[in-house]
């Protein structure tokens, strides 16, 4: 039998779907946070993300830190990208969007992974 508590500890890699306009603001830079409704793994350290149609592929990975609650009493981010400061002030937008992963670095692959590759092979 299988143990969940084991399992979520090997896990060090994800495969999240993104838009292509948010994957953009990461490699450029604007974007130093990904946000989410809901906790990772704490020790996923790569996230390979899928970009919807019209591209359908993974093309980037990036490295994250563990997850920035924004709890009362939690430290807040630092504004120096977007949208950090509406995450702070707790903005309707953001509404249950309560976990925020510093990118550390993002990389592109040399060779994109296709729907087609996703499904043949995993």
């Amino acid at each position: 039998m299988e143990h969940p508590e084991i399992i979520a500890s090997l896990i060090t890699n994800v495969i999240l779907t993104i838009q292509e306009s948010y994957m953009q603001q990461m490699i450029d830079g604007e974007k130093t946070y990904e946000f989410r409704k809901y906790r990772l793994p704490q020790t996923v350290e790569r996230v390979w993300f899928y970009s919807t149609a019209p591209h359908s592929q993974i093309q980037y990975l990036y490295q994250i830190e563990p997850a920035v609650t924004r709890n009362e009493d939690d430290t807040k981010l630092p504004e120096d990208g977007l949208p950090s400061k509406e995450f702070n002030d707790f903005h309707r937008d953001w509404d249950l969007y309560d976990f925020a992963y510093k990118i550390l670095s993002v990389y592109k692959l040399n060779e994109p992974v296709t729907l087609a590759a996703l499904t043949q092979d995993h």
